[in-house]
């Protein structure tokens, strides 16, 4: 055994449930499907079962942290400043909010994800259940199972670091999605100018997500490396692309130059977007500080 983490002080991230970002909402397409969860349409069922699933859930982890005096301030999202303060974070949601909250930890601060809502949600990257997760907070603070160093990627446009250590992947692509994609790709094994849908960039722990379900060979989630897929490679007739996929050690780089006026770098899913231009290069190397991600317990 080591020495035990003390946690005194604790964030706690909530997700907001699809039925929560419903309310206030005054786009047609929010207003329309409001009024179907309202009257029961049966098409809402799932989404006001893991609404009811999260909100029991979020109390059973109020009570847990309670009864053991845990000082917690809940947040929607994780702020982009202060979370020195804490000893620990915790997101209470899915791989989504986990994903989102990551960004924002950029020390050796421990995560802890807590699946709200597992009849709908995968919950990779949590380490654990609302019925688990009063066992799974004492083993931790008992030392009886550590963080684990999670890789990351850092994201370079130009010479302008991205801000978000990337913790699942990212999609370089066309804006329009029924564009093709234009640009040269250079790896340590040589350069290619390509036409595709786009690259998927991944970590070890985003290996298992879009980067497999495009043909990528899955790695250990604490495998210190990374890699990307070509997604929709397209060659002129008699001709065939060689740089289509590559796993990348942990001092190796991948470089993308833009040969298209519009397209973009979806960071861990959809809702983190940075513009890139035409000629403008794009660098990925491993984040110099990866993720204490709290897993679950080994089984014996």
């Amino acid at each position: 055994m080591g020495r035990p983490l003390k946690i005194t002080q604790v964030l706690v991230v909530l997700k907001r449930s699809a039925l929560s970002r419903l309310k206030g909402s005054k786009s047609r397409g929010d207003v329309r499907l409001r009024k179907l969860a309202e009257s029961g349409h049966p098409s809402t069922l799932t989404m006001r079962l893991a609404h009811e699933e999260h909100l029991l859930s979020v109390k059973h982890v109020r009570r847990e942290l309670r009864r053991r005096d845990i000082r917690f301030v809940e947040r929607s999202r994780a702020p982009k400043t202060g979370l020195a303060s804490f000893d620990l974070v915790i997101t209470v949601g899915g791989d989504g909010t986990l994903l989102d909250a990551s960004h924002y930890v950029r020390h050796q601060l421990p995560m802890l994800g807590v699946n709200s809502a597992p009849a709908s949600s995968v919950g990779f990257l949590t380490a654990c259940r609302a019925p688990t997760f009063a066992q799974t907070l004492d083993a931790l603070v008992a030392d009886e199972i550590k963080p684990i160093a999670v890789q990351r990627l850092r994201v370079q446009v130009g010479r302008t670091t991205l801000p978000e250590p990337v913790l699942n992947d990212v999609l370089f692509c066309h804006d329009n999605p029924a564009m093709v994609t234009r640009y040269r790709v250079q790896t340590p094994h040589g350069e290619e100018l390509q036409q595709s849908s786009g690259i998927w960039v991944a970590t070890p722990a985003g290996s298992t997500a879009a980067l497999r379900s495009a043909g990528g060979t899955p790695m250990s989630l604490t495998a210190r490396s990374f890699a990307f897929i070509v997604r929709e490679p397209y060659s002129a007739p008699g001709s065939s692309l060689q740089l289509t996929g590559e796993m990348l050690e942990s001092d190796e780089k991948l470089v993308i130059e833009s040969r298209v006026n519009t397209a973009s770098l979806f960071i861990d899913g959809s809702y983190q977007r940075h513009p890139v231009h035409y000629g403008d290069v794009v660098t990925f190397s491993l984040h110099p500080t990866p993720l204490q991600l709290v897993r679950p317990r080994p089984r014996s």
